[in-house]
């Protein structure tokens, strides 16, 4: 078990040595809060009777769960396309194909914290819901989400022997989960036969429990949210490390 914290570590330490620009603390929380203006200016101008909350909180922590996931599925991918020399590294001193998968979380998820703490700061003031309970809740199914994400990277971009449609699979993952992942509108707004399709995406109830944690408002029942969520985890984490580890082997 120290073995493998020690390598997880090391992986995690790997990347927080790398020399971090300031424009890159500036412009994410930058970012960030323009989606929450975002938010507001389409709220001025769109009815949101069909949610139970406001549409700019729909909508913000829809992107914020985007931008996470996101983050990770390249992660991932950057992982298998060995932009870092990262897998030429692994065959000289081989390491647990997992503690690579939890290091890189580790990693992400550090940079994520320190380049949005103006924004917890903000989601503090906002939601008036928010306790320490609840902000535990969150903290941990954050890091939930990065893992699933980075597995999700290792997973599809195995696929690809090349370092161009490894990108592109992780680009059109990314579209998918902003267009057909219920992060900009409400699934209950849709047509009946498009709410069915849609509710075969398990990032649907993923994205909807995120906003459970954060508004208290849900569009599902929490208990299916959070079914599919460790459902979804379950299946896409073994099979991301599997991936990786028969890449490795080739």
């Amino acid at each position: 078990m120290n073995d493998f914290l020690e390598e997880v570590w090391t992986i995690a330490l790997r990347h927080w040595r790398k020399k971090t620009k300031l424009w890159d603390l500036i412009y994410l929380p930058l970012m960030g809060l323009g989606v929450f203006g975002v938010g507001y200016g389409i709220e001025s101008i769109t009815s949101a009777s069909f949610y139970a909350g406001r549409y700019s909180s729909f909508f913000s922590f829809g992107v914020l769960v985007y931008i996470f996931f996101s983050g990770a599925l390249w992660q991932g991918s950057n992982i298998i396309t060995d932009s870092n020399h990262f897998i030429r590294l692994l065959l000289v001193a081989p390491i647990s194909k997992y503690a690579v998968l939890f290091g890189e979380t580790l990693a992400l998820l550090v940079g994520i914290t320190r380049s949005y703490l103006l924004l917890g700061v903000f989601f503090l003031i906002m939601s008036s819901k928010l306790s320490l309970v609840r902000m535990l809740f969150i903290i941990i199914y954050s890091l939930y989400l990065i893992l699933t994400g980075v597995a999700a990277g290792l997973f599809l971009s195995t696929f690809s022997a090349s370092k161009e449609v490894s990108s592109s699979i992780a680009n059109w993952s990314s579209y998918i989960l902003l267009f057909l992942s219920g992060v900009i509108f409400p699934v209950s707004a849709l047509p009946e036969i498009a709410q069915r399709v849609l509710r075969l995406n398990p990032f649907v109830y993923i994205i909807d429990l995120f906003r459970f944690l954060m508004l208290g408002i849900g569009e599902f029942p929490l208990a299916v949210d959070v079914e599919v969520a460790v459902v979804f985890g379950l299946i896409i984490i073994p099979l991301g490390v599997y991936q990786f580890d028969r890449r490795l082997r080739r």
